[in-house]
């Protein structure tokens, strides 16, 4: 592993890590009716969102691209999902088109879902339980961890970070003030 991939790895595990924080600040503030922080980040929710996106995009081009990891198929499905979205929302935040959000939102609860399985699969895979590998037959198996960071932020987990806050800032931005 180069020195570049080491360095990207970290800083796009530490972006995850922020994330969750992100995430968890959003979920806490929606639940208490924080009407003061839900005003303030509503109108500036489609801007996050295309930067969550296009973070997201350029990480997964970066791992694959530059580093060599080869995505397994439910990768691919997972990208299926997001990439999508950095275009949608790019336009749509520079348009102001709330009216995004009704792809936005479907696009980030099946590729979170994915996601979701698959970081599962790789608890499962890290606490050494036997889980049979559908996706090795053809290609990169879905239980192979290219790394670890922090004790428990793989590729999946990632992935899930990012269509859970796009899904937040969707229904964020979706929200009457």
């Amino acid at each position: 592993m180069t020195t570049i991939t080491t360095i990207g790895i970290w800083i796009f595990s530490s972006l995850t890590l922020i994330g969750i924080a992100c995430l968890l600040f959003g979920i806490a503030s929606w639940a208490l009716k924080r009407e003061r922080i839900l005003r303030f980040f509503g109108p500036r929710a489609g801007t996050l969102a295309f930067i969550v996106a296009a973070t997201a995009t350029l990480g997964s081009l970066f791992l694959y691209e530059y580093s060599g990891f080869f995505p397994c198929r439910l990768c691919w499905y997972q990208r299926i999902f997001m990439y999508p979205q950095a275009l949608i929302l790019g336009i749509a935040a520079l348009r102001k088109m709330k009216d995004a959000t009704l792809f936005t939102i479907p696009l980030s609860i099946i590729g979170g879902s994915i996601s979701a399985y698959h970081y599962g699969l790789h608890v499962l895979g890290m606490a050494r339980v036997n889980v049979s590998d559908a996706c090795a037959a053809n290609g990169v198996s879905c239980m192979s961890t290219e790394f670890v960071q922090f004790g428990f932020v793989t590729i999946p987990l990632m992935a899930f970070t990012a269509f859970a806050l796009i899904l937040l800032l969707s229904f964020l931005w979706r929200r009457k003030t």
